[in-house]
């Protein structure tokens, strides 16, 4: 790989954190340090959290204590329990061993969390049941749901809260393991399942206030055609209320919560599906959001890997887009004290999923859109991310970390000045409303709007809220302008500092089964989309006021662009392909050039430039970075 070492990794940056979630085979429990120097070495950096990656949470509700030294649940040992990476065969860690790990991390002034998801999985211990098998009645109910795990707002059978038990069991295990906190992960952050394909039990239905009348055959259908709304409410309220104790409790007791996004949805999708409203994570004092950005290996994942959800062409394309949306639009829904550090991912040996081998190109070109996308406030431009949460980080050697490092390097721009482009107005109070319209009749919601703009080539790369408006000049897009609360609306309507672009599509669709039509995360909602004129036309207008474009030819219908001013005379261009094969864009600025550099291609690279462009050849579902040098 080509770039400028060290950019980002080779001093603390103001802002940011990494941290990398790993499993215990990652570790050698045979070394007196539990091979911790030669795991940090192998890194080539100081991560500032690690979290180890302990499966279930089997693993915190039969926590047995330190009286005496024990075996660890295979789980825990390594991701389900697999038996190998290319290290080392999975060891048998115990009790003590996970403490001495955690005390030797601490050494090196690295936190450490534990983590877990909420399934079963095989413990590996004769004679030793799962908590799951001693209380069945915390497990799904009604239509029940894929995988096996707990649903973690529900009762014991005496009629106390589960959640009351977990927090109090994940204090003594941090306790007891010197843990500085926990990432709050899949399944325990939100619903496994979405909401209308999980649990439908007496229990539930009762906490939520809803009778079902007698004859009812499958109470998913009976809710969504006729508590549908209520049902929502009641997870968004429920849901919340769990985390605000579990978080909250977790603050009081001196220790950290970093807490997983909603299956990698943007806030509207996270309450739509799963009734999530991340605003709560951050007033109950979480420690940062993890958003699972997963862009880089979704589009190359399998129908079976995603719950048999066969998975368009344009849709793969489709995909780095979505969740560039998703990352602004929660940067913009949430403080921004809140830290976002998306998961960066690498591979995951349980999973059999690999980016780093198999789609090395879409690595470099996730760390790219982290670091080229931006919010506008008060206090200017602020990218939208803080940081990576590298996944996983296990039996990784010291060339693939430098390679790995080498794309957030190369990625980073020190100090953005302004990103060309309009800015994309986002309204917490428009979301509610767009909430209740893609309730009813599916209609494009604002985080799609942006996705499928920016896919058709739109240059929206920074996000600015309805509060902050006044202090920005320049292009604003509007979409669904009639759900803009009335005082919202006049406040567009008066906008002169720029044009503003209102787009809107009105949807007649109607549900009279669940939207998605099945469970998995991957299934994408059905929605009323503008189609692919009405969105290239939109593009091409946005597009009229920018620098640098991409000429017509080669690259055209496969590139996109963004172009981030870091001075006076200099930008930044980042040019993705959408593509598996090489394009050669040719790239027209409106400013005289006097010089390109190519960070991501070999010393002496041509770029073909002259006073007015230059052609790059992009790599397949890749990116290529460029600093430009203007002469006025």
């Amino acid at each position: 790989m080509y770039g400028k070492r060290n950019a980002y990794f080779g001093s603390a940056k103001a802002g940011f954190q990494n941290s990398v979630w790993v499993e215990l085979i990652g570790f050698d429990c045979t070394l007196p340090d539990m091979g911790v120097s030669d795991y940090v070495e192998n890194l080539g950096f100081l991560p500032d959290k690690i979290s180890l990656h302990l499966t279930s949470i089997d693993f915190v509700n039969s926590h047995r204590g330190m009286e005496k030294e024990a075996l660890l649940p295979v789980y825990a040992c390594s991701y389900g329990g697999h038996p190998r990476n290319d290290d080392r065969e999975r060891q048998n860690w115990t009790n003590f061993g996970l403490k001495k790990l955690v005390e030797e991390l601490h050494r090196k002034n690295i936190k450490v969390y534990g983590s877990f998801f909420d399934m079963d999985s095989d413990n590996g211990l004769e004679g030793v049941p799962l908590f799951s098998e001693l209380h069945p009645e915390l497990m799904p109910a009604g239509n029940g749901r894929m995988e096996r795990g707990i649903i973690m707002i529900k009762r014991f059978a005496d009629g106390s809260y589960y959640e009351d038990y977990l927090l109090k069991k994940l204090c003594e295990t941090a306790a007891d393991y010197g843990f500085d906190g926990f990432q709050i992960a899949d399944g325990i952050s939100s619903l496994r399942s979405n909401l209308w394909y999980s649990d439908f039990s007496d229990d539930l239905l009762e906490q939520a206030g809803i009778t079902l009348p007698d004859g009812v055959e499958d109470r998913s259908i009976w809710l969504w055609q006729n508590k549908r709304t209520e049902w929502i409410s009641f997870y968004r309220r429920r849901w919340g209320s769990f985390l605000k104790k579990i978080i909250g409790g977790l603050k009081e007791a001196g220790l950290s919560a970093i807490v997983n996004s909603a299956w990698t949805r943007d806030p509207l999708e996270a309450l739509f599906r799963y009734g999530v409203d991340y605003r709560v994570i951050a007033e109950a004092g979480a420690d940062a959001l993890i958003p699972e950005d997963v862009s880089s290996d979704l589009a190359i994942l399998s129908t079976g890997d995603n719950h048999g959800f066969k998975m368009s062409y344009d849709h793969r394309k489709l995909i780095h887009y979505e969740f560039l949306a998703n990352l602004m639009t929660l940067r913009a829904y949430l403080p921004d004290v809140l830290p976002l550090t998306p998961l960066f991912m690498i591979w995951d040996n349980q999973e059999q999923w690999d980016v780093l081998h198999h789609a090395p190109t879409a690595m470099q070109r996730a760390a790219a859109g982290n670091f080229c996308h931006f919010v506008k406030g008060g206090d200017g431009l602020v990218t939208i991310t803080n940081g990576p949460h590298f996944c996983l980080g296990d039996a990784l050697k010291k060339g693939e970390w430098a390679d790995i490092r080498l794309c957030l390097d190369n990625a980073y721009i020190d100090a953005p000045a302004d990103v060309e482009g309009a800015a994309f107005l986002w309204s917490n109070a428009r979301m509610e409303r767009e909430l209740n319209e893609l309730l009813v009749n599916g209609k494009c919601h604002s985080a799609r709007w942006l996705a499928l703009l920016m896919r058709a080539g739109a240059m929206v790369h920074k996000v600015v809220r309805i509060e902050d408006l006044d202090s920005y000049s320049g292009d604003l897009v509007v979409t669904n302008p009639s759900l803009l609360p009335e005082n919202e609306l006049e406040v567009v309507k008066r906008y002169d500092r720029g044009r503003a672009f209102l787009f809107e599509k009105e949807s007649g669709l109607t549900f009279d089964r669940p939207n998605p039509p099945c469970d998995g995360w991957p299934y994408p909602l059905v929605t009323c989309d503008p189609d692919g004129e009405m969105l290239a036309d939109a593009a091409e207008k946005i597009n009229e006021g920018c620098n640098a474009r991409i000429a017509d030819g080669d690259g055209k219908e496969e590139c996109t662009l963004c172009e981030v001013r870091t001075g006076e005379h200099t930008s930044r261009i980042i040019i993705d392909n959408n593509e598996y094969y090489y394009v050669l864009p040719r790239v027209t600025t409106g400013r005289r050039i006097r010089s390109v550099k190519v960070l991501t291609k070999p010393e002496g690279y041509d770029a073909h430039c002259t006073a007015d462009g230059f052609r790059v050849r992009i790599p397949g579902r890749g990116v290529d970075i460029i600093d430009v040098s203007y002469e006025d």
